[in-house]
């Protein structure tokens, strides 16, 4: 998949509505994950399937988003993978025509899911994009209990090659150690 996969010309969706079924690939999640500094990585290929129809300058979105994800655990470091299956449900207006915030700074409940489009182009990249981080967890940890878990980040310490650690300190200060204070 490029970048313009995702970049759909007004013009083309007509009173049938549009179809989009495209695979988002793997290069192109892994660049979206680092750019956003995720901590996952994707476990594959992504796919987009979604319908878009226009009722004047307004194009509704829907469809679904499949991406499925890998990170260690947060606690074990064992790898995790989080298969995410997402509906798409979004509104796009033109630009400067999007539903007014309320006194409160907040779109209606009626408004939310919706988004802009400029240049009789509807681009969904910021919307495959915010999906994927809205369901990403914060903390990746393992389906473990918390104790199995910790039996596991134990099992995985031993494993791990013994590593010198005391400090070895600033050589100047040596001769103080053969000091006799009593």
């Amino acid at each position: 998949m490029s970048a313009s996969a995702l970049k759909i010309p007004l013009d083309q969706i007509g009173l049938e509505g549009f179809d989009l079924d495209t695979g988002l690939a793997r290069s192109w999640l892994t660049d979206t994950l680092r750019e956003a500094r995720a901590p996952f990585e994707p476990h594959g290929d992504g796919k987009l399937v979604v319908r878009l129809d226009r009722m004047g300058d307004v194009v509704h979105v829907r469809g679904r988003l499949r991406v499925s994800l890998t990170a260690p655990c947060g606690r074990c470091l064992e790898p995790l993978v989080y298969d995410l299956d997402l509906p798409i449900q979004v509104a796009m207006f033109p630009h400067g025509h999007e539903p007014e915030a309320g006194p409160d700074g907040e779109l209606d409940d009626d408004d939310l899911g919706a988004a802009t489009y400029d240049d009789k182009e509807v681009d969904l990249t910021n919307i495959v994009r915010d999906e994927i981080f809205l369901e990403m967890p914060v903390n990746p940890v393992c389906g473990l209990n918390l104790e199995d878990c910790a039996n596991q980040a134990a099992i995985a310490a031993l494993k791990t090659p013994e590593v010198d650690i005391q400090p070895k300190g600033d050589p100047r200060w040596a001769a103080l150690k053969n000091i006799k204070l009593s």
